[in-house]
C-alpha cells in the first residue's frame, strides 16, 4: 500500500506601500499693476488691481493715454508709479510685477527611504528587522509614484532624502503600517500621498545714501535711505508648461526700502538667473543702475528658505546728483582809444585771464541754516576759462570778486541750479573795459577846446597819453587799475592853467567822468587922476577948504559881462613928519561889468568912476600932502552860502603914485609924454583858479 504525503506550506502575509509624490509647479504668470484710483476729488481712494497683460492696458501705459482706462473702469486715475530707471521721489501708491501661476502635479525624481518603525517579528517570533533598520530606497517615476517590494507585515516609516532642485525636503517621517487583513489576502497595500513645498526665496539688501558735508558733498558718513525702489528681474528667458515665455529683463516684482534702508523680497522662483536693480531713487540722488545678479538652482533641498544677500549685504550706496559749470570770460568789444600807452599787451583784448569768482551754495537744506555756504574761489586761466565739476545738487551763485586789471567788475551775480546728474551749465560772460571820459570846460561849464593835456602814472609820472581838448570829451578805454595824474601843460588863450587832477581807476562798474575846468585869466587895469576940481590941478593952498577929486578908469579884461564888482576909495594925509593918516573913505561902490553882445577873450571892458570929498586943510600942518588909494572887490560866496565882497586888488596904499597925490601950494608936477604912460597896470587873479568849481548860493549881500 502506497501512502502519499502532501505537505502544505503557508507563507507569511506581506505588504507593499504605494507613494504618490506631488508638488507645486510654476506653470505660467500674469502681470499686475496696482493703481490708486478715486471717483472725485475728496472721495476716499481705493486700490484696484488691473490685469496689465491686457494689450489695451499695456498700450495705455506705454502711451501714457489713460482715457481707455477711465472708460473701462469708470474711474479717474490719481497716481501711477514712475516707470523703471527714472530718478525722482516716489509716492508708494503703486506696485507692479507678475504673479506666478502654481499648479500641483506629480513630482518625479524624489527619493525615499523606508525604515522599520519597530521590530518586525514573524508569527514564529523570528525578528526579521529591528527597529530603525533600513529597508530600502525608492525613486519616484515620471508619474511621481513608487511602489515598494514585498515587505513583512509591521509598522514602518518613510523618509524623503532627495528632491528635485527648487523643492524643500521635508523632515517629516511618514508612518505607515502593513497589517494582516485575512487569510485570503497575501499582499496588502498602503497608499500615501505626500505633498512637497517649493523652496522660498528671500532676497535682502541695504540701501544708504551720501550725506552732505559741504558743497562738494564728500563725507565719510552715510544715511539710511527710505523709499528707494528696486526691481527683481528675470535675467534670461523662461518657458513654462502653459506655453508662456517670460522674457529676459521682465520685472517680476518691485519693492521699496523701509525706514532702516532695508528691502526684502519673499517669493518663489523657477530655477534660473535673475538680477536686482534699482528702479527709482530719492530726490537729488543718482540712480544706481548696477545689476546684482544671482542664480537660483535650488540645490540645498534641506533648506526651506534660500537667502540671497545682495552685495553680500554691504550697503548699496547712492551718490548725490552732481553737475558742473564752465565760464568763458571775454572783453566786450570796445575801441582801444590810444596807441602811445607803454603797456599795450591787450590792445585787442578778447579772452580775460586772472578773473576770480566765488562760488556759493544757496540751499538752506544743505547748510542747515539760512546762510549760504561758501564753495570756493576759481580763477580764469590764460584762455579766460573756468571748468568746475563734481558739484552736488542745489542752487548756486557765482560772484565775480576780482576782474581783469583793465576791466570793470561784473556787477550782477550768475545763478544756476544743479538738479539732475551730469547737468552742465555753460556761460559766456563779457566784461566792459574801464572807461574814462575827460571833458574840458570853461568857467560857465561849456566845452573848451585847445587845452594841451597829459595823462601820467601817479607814482612815476610817466606820460602814457597826450591830447588837445576838443568840444567833446576825450574817451580812454582799458586803462589799467591804478592811480593817475591829469596834467594840463598848456591852457587855451585867455585862460589860466588848471591844477593837476588826481584820480584812480578801479574795477568799479561804470564810466569815470572828469570835468577839468579852466577859469579866465582875468585882469583889471586902473588909470587914475587926482585933482581939485578940474583934471589938471593937483595943488591947493594950505588953510583953505579944498574939494579933492579922484577920476578912476577901470579896464576889465577877461571878466565876464554882468559880473558883480565893487570899488572903494580912501583919502590919506601925509604929514610933514612922514606920518600917514586916513582922513576919508567911501562905502563899496557896486557895479556890474558892462554887458557886451559878443564877449571876446582879451577884449577890454572899461568902467569910469569919480569920487570926491571936501577937506578943511587948516586942520593939518602946512606942507601936508593928500593922496588917494583904492581897493577892488569881486563877489564870492562864503561857507555859509552868503554873497560877500572879497578884496582882489589894492592900489597906492603906499602913496607912491604921484598922479594920485594933491600937493600944498602951487608946484610943478612930474612931466610925462602922454597920459597913458602914467597909468599904473595891475593884474589880479580871479575866482576859481586851477579848475575848481564853485556853486553859488544866492543870499543877502554883505559888505566887508
Amino acid at each position: 500500500m502506497v501512502v502519499n504525503t502532501i505537505t502544505f506550506t503557508n507563507e507569511f502575509a506581506r505588504g507593499r506601500v504605494r507613494i504618490e509624490k506631488i508638488g507645486p509647479h510654476i506653470v505660467g504668470f500674469e502681470s499686475y499693476h496696482h493703481i490708486e484710483l478715486g471717483h472725485e476729488e475728496g472721495v476716499h481712494s481705493v486700490m484696484k488691481e488691473i490685469d496689465f497683460s491686457h494689450p489695451n492696458i499695456q498700450t495705455a501705459v506705454l502711451d501714457h493715454t489713460w482715457n481707455w482706462v477711465r472708460e473701462l473702469l469708470g474711474l479717474r486715475v490719481n497716481a501711477i508709479s514712475n516707470p523703471p530707471h527714472l530718478t525722482g521721489g516716489l509716492e508708494q501708491t503703486s506696485r507692479q510685477g507678475i504673479r506666478w501661476q502654481l499648479e500641483d502635479s506629480p513630482l518625479a525624481g524624489v527619493r525615499f527611504e523606508i525604515y522599520a518603525r519597530e521590530d518586525i517579528v514573524l508569527p514564529n517570533d523570528v525578528i526579521v528587522h529591528t527597529a530603525g533598520s533600513f529597508i530600502g530606497s525608492y525613486l519616484t517615476d515620471a508619474n511621481g509614484q513608487i511602489e515598494s517590494s514585498n515587505l513583512f507585515l509591521g509598522r514602518y516609516f518613510i523618509r524623503e532624502i532627495e528632491a528635485p532642485n527648487g523643492f524643500f525636503i521635508d523632515d517629516i517621517e511618514f508612518d505607515f503600517e502593513l497589517a494582516f487583513e485575512n487569510e485570503y489576502t497575501a499582499i496588502v497595500f498602503n497608499e500615501i500621498q505626500i505633498h512637497n513645498q517649493l523652496q522660498e526665496v528671500k532676497i535682502c539688501l541695504v540701501k544708504v545714501g551720501e550725506v552732505f558735508e559741504d558743497a562738494t558733498g564728500w563725507s565719510e558718513e552715510v544715511m539710511l535711505l527710505e523709499g528707494v525702489q528696486f526691481g527683481l528681474f528675470a535675467a534670461e528667458d523662461f518657458v513654462f508648461s502653459n506655453g508662456q515665455v517670460l522674457e529676459a529683463d521682465t520685472l517680476i516684482e518691485d519693492g521699496y526700502t523701509d525706514e532702516f534702508g532695508e528691502l526684502v523680497f519673499n517669493t518663489y522662483l523657477p530655477n534660473g538667473l535673475f538680477y536686482i536693480q534699482e528702479m527709482a531713487v530719492r530726490e537729488f540722488y543718482v540712480l544706481d543702475d548696477t545689476r546684482y545678479y544671482f542664480e537660483f538652482v535650488g540645490d540645498h533641498q534641506n533648506e526651506r528658505l534660500i537667502i540671497f544677500e545682495i552685495n553680500n549685504l554691504e550697503p548699496i550706496r547712492n551718490e548725490f546728483v552732481r553737475g558742473s559749470f564752465e565760464i568763458t570770460k571775454l572783453s566786450r568789444a570796445l575801441p582801444f582809444e590810444y596807441t602811445d600807452q607803454k603797456d599795450t599787451e591787450i590792445e585787442n583784448p578778447v579772452l580775460l585771464p586772472d578773473v576770480e569768482f566765488e562760488l556759493w551754495l544757496l540751499d538752506p537744506l544743505h547748510a542747515h541754516s539760512d546762510e549760504k555756504s561758501y564753495v570756493g574761489t576759481f580763477i580764469t586761466d590764460e584762455n579766460g576759462h573756468i571748468l568746475v565739476d563734481n558739484l552736488i545738487f542745489g542752487n548756486y551763485m557765482l560772484v565775480e570778486v576780482v576782474t581783469h586789471y583793465r576791466h570793470q567788475l561784473l556787477s550782477e551775480s550768475i545763478f544756476f541750479t544743479i538738479s539732475y546728474h551730469h547737468e552742465h551749465h555753460q556761460f559766456v560772460v563779457e566784461n566792459d573795459q574801464t572807461q574814462v571820459q575827460i571833458l574840458k570846460v570853461d568857467d560857465l561849464g561849456e566845452p573848451l577846446a585847445g587845452a594841451h593835456f597829459q595823462l601820467l602814472m601817479y607814482e612815476t609820472e610817466e606820460v602814457i597819453h597826450e591830447w588837445i581838448s576838443a568840444e567833446y570829451a576825450e574817451i580812454i578805454f582799458a586803462l589799467a587799475h591804478g592811480d593817475y595824474i591829469l596834467r594840463e601843460v598848456e591852457a587855451p588863450i585867455g585862460f589860466l592853467l588848471g591844477e593837476d587832477i588826481h584820480f584812480s581807476v578801479t574795477d568799479a562798474e561804470g564810466t569815470i567822468y572828469i570835468i577839468a575846468e579852466n577859469v579866465l585869466d582875468s585882469h583889471v587895469y586902473i588909470a587914475t587922476q587926482a585933482h581939485t576940481g578940474n583934471g589938471n590941478n593937483q595943488y591947493f593952498t594950505s588953510g583953505e577948504v579944498v574939494n579933492m577929486f579922484d577920476d578912476i578908469e577901470i579896464t576889465h579884461v577877461n571878466i565876464r559881462p554882468g559880473s558883480r564888482r565893487a570899488f572903494r576909495a580912501y583919502l590919506f594925509a601925509r604929514l610933514p613928519n612922514g606920518a600917514v593918516r586916513q582922513v576919508w573913505y567911501t562905502n563899496h561902490i557896486e557895479y556890474s561889468v558892462e554887458y557886451i553882445l559878443d564877449f571876446n577873450i582879451n577884449e577890454p571892458n572899461i568902467k569910469n568912476v569919480q569920487v570926491n570929498t571936501t577937506i578943511d586943510t587948516s586942520q593939518f600942518p602946512n606942507d601936508t600932502e593928500f593922496f588917494w588909494a583904492g581897493t577892488a572887490y569881486r563877489q564870492v560866496v562864503n561857507e555859509d552860502g552868503y554873497y560877500i565882497w572879497e578884496e582882489d586888488y589894492s592900489h597906492n596904499f603906499d602913496g607912491s603914485d604921484m598922479r594920485q597925490t594933491i600937493f600944498p601950494n602951487e608946484r610943478s608936477l612930474p612931466q610925462t609924454s602922454t597920459r597913458s604912460s602914467s597909468l599904473l597896470w595891475f593884474k589880479i587873479s580871479m575866482l576859481g583858479i586851477g579848475g575848481s568849481l564853485v556853486v553859488y548860493k544866492k543870499k543877502n549881500m554883505k559888505n566887508t
